[in-house]
Parts: C-alpha cells; sequence; structure tokens
C-alpha cells in the first residue's frame, strides 16, 4: 500500500506520461495500486494518485461501503486509457476521490463510451462501459490529465 497524494500536491495536476513497455516496475505500480485502492475502499485509482506520473488506472470492485447500491465491477487494469462519448447524453452523480478526503459533489459525466487501453498483459482492450462503470474510467481518465473531479462539480 502506498501514501495517496491529496489535493494541493502537484502531481495531482500533471499530464501523466504514456506507458512504451510493461515491465516489473509497471506490473509493481499494478500490484501497488490495487492494494492501496482496496485498503482505502476506492472503486478505481490512477497512478498519479499514488505518486507516479504513468497512464495506469484501476477500475473496479466487489463490494464497497461508500457505494452501497452499486453492483460489483471486475477490477480491470486500464495502461494508457482513452474513451469517447457514444452519445452527448449526460448524467449528474455524485463522486468523491481518494486524494480528495471528506469531499463529495455532484458532476456530470457521459451515460455511455467507448474506452480503450492495454491490459496488465499488453493485450489491446476495446470495450464499452455504461452507468457507473463509465463513470468511474473517466473520473480516473481524468486523473491521468491532471484534472479533479472539484473541476467538474456542478
Amino acid at each position: 500500500m502506498a501514501i495517496i497524494k491529496t489535493i494541493g500536491e502537484s502531481i495531482l495536476r500533471d499530464k501523466s506520461i504514456n506507458v512504451e513497455n510493461i515491465d516489473q516496475e509497471v506490473l509493481t505500480i499494478i500490484d501497488t495500486l490495487k492494494s492501496t485502492m482496496q485498503q482505502a475502499s476506492g472503486v478505481g485509482i490512477a497512478a498519479p494518485q499514488i505518486g507516479i506520473n504513468k497512464r495506469i488506472a484501476i477500475v473496479g470492485f466487489s463490494d464497497n461501503s461508500r457505494y452501497p447500491d452499486q453492483e460489483p465491477i471486475p477490477i480491470q487494469v486500464m495502461i494508457n486509457p482513452d474513451y469517447e462519448p457514444l452519445s452527448q447524453e449526460v448524467e449528474s452523480g455524485e463522486e468523491g476521490c481518494l486524494s480528495v478526503p471528506g469531499k463529495r459533489g455532484m458532476v456530470n459525466r457521459f451515460v455511455k463510451i467507448r474506452y480503450s487501453c492495454l491490459n496488465e498483459n499488453g493485450d489491446k482492450v476495446n470495450e464499452l462501459a455504461k452507468g457507473f462503470k463509465a463513470r468511474i474510467i473517466q473520473h480516473e481518465v481524468d486523473h491521468l490529465n491532471g484534472v479533479l473531479f472539484v473541476d467538474k462539480m456542478l
């Protein structure tokens, strides 16, 4: 587990760099992200939140007390993720962030997206997401672009 960086720390505002090779260093970062997210009861986490300026994020959870009404989402490693909205339909929803402790707010997010990334084996992933999973992916990609949910609060 790593210490989670909090709002005000400059790395959270930096645009992360692409991962060129999935080597042991990247696999170690992934393991640290997973353990940190689970220890902190998160549903997603991005490398900048643990002080690493690389485009790596994890989304998913089996059970989460912060979002008790949400169905579990299988944990997915996302390397160099990006997404595009499948329509202009947005939905307002409450968000929080491990890097912004104690604050929650309403944020508009695209309801349906197509996302692409590499998984931890280097395989290309190109899938659709909607609802809560789409919200989490957009939140984590924002982290990789130096954007926090408080920047988008309604």
